[in-house]
């Protein structure tokens, strides 16, 4: 192998590792909260399903109880009521592929509804766009909301320049289309969840009510008592991963507060 070559290869990687640790630093550095701190500090809010972006770049959940959804990257948080969604999108590199919209009735009329017919209509199937060889950017789901102040949330699922070596639009199917893949099926996972919860407002006229249930969290005598017979079980590593769950925790608080069992 050439000088010229083993310097191209050097080049490649410190360009890769250059910009993975900066894209690291632009992850933490805003607010400095780890993505479970942040989950934990949402009020009146207990999440029944988790999507975290690539890269660990936002979470998207949903507290299926009170009806709510919340949305967090390093820029902004937004909780949105289920009843406040009137359509989900899924948009890979400006083309919707993918949308469904809420049916709302007055008098007997169809408020709303969906492009080509019934509600939920697919323009085209989520991963049309990776049968082809072709040049990537950028995947996005974006709902649209009731709300006049912020009429609507765009998710980036995919963004090349953040998410790739070059920070540039990429082959989806080149060395990094995984990437590409990957966002497009978190997009489709976030849709499908939006859609479920469309069906189900309007399901309810368009004003589902909260799930009445006892918020009420685990006494932590109930919950050592249950750590301790997992410890005495030799699942110490499950214990732990238990606590952190429960108690929004680091592992290394976990693993002493386990220790000290």
């Amino acid at each position: 192998m050439t000088g010229a070559s083993y310097g191209n290869i050097y080049l490649y990687f410190h360009t890769y590792i250059c910009r993975s640790n900066h894209s690291s630093m632009l992850e933490e550095q805003p607010n400095k909260k780890s993505r479970e701190e942040i989950i934990n500090s949402v009020s009146d809010f207990t999440p029944t399903k988790k999507v975290i972006g690539i890269n660990n770049q936002f979470v998207f959940m949903i507290d299926n109880n009170r009806k709510k959804i919340f949305y967090s990257n390093h820029i902004t948080q937004k909780t949105i009521s289920y009843n406040d969604i009137i359509k989900v999108e899924v948009i890979d590199n400006g083309k919707t592929i993918h949308q469904k919209s809420t049916i709302r009735t007055i008098g007997g009329a169809i408020v709303g509804g969906a492009v080509a017919g019934s509600a939920g209509a697919i323009v085209g199937g989520l991963s049309g766009g990776s049968k082809q060889a072709s040049v990537v950017s950028l995947v996005q789901v974006k709902i649209l909301l009731r709300d006049v102040n912020s009429p609507s949330l765009l998710i980036n699922t995919f963004n090349a320049r953040n998410m790739t070596v070059e920070g540039k639009p990429i082959k989806n199917n080149g060395t990094e289309g995984y990437i590409y893949r990957n966002g497009l099926k978190i997009a489709q996972e976030i849709a499908d969840i939006v859609n479920v919860i469309i069906d189900e407002v309007d399901r309810c006229g368009g004003n589902v009510q909260p799930t009445e249930i006892n918020f009420e969290q685990p006494r932590e005598d109930d919950l050592d008592s249950v750590l301790r017979e997992m410890v005495q079980s030799k699942k110490v590593i499950q214990a732990v991963k238990l606590y952190m769950d429960e108690k929004g925790v680091g592992l290394a608080e976990a693993k002493k507060h386990i220790d000290n069992l």
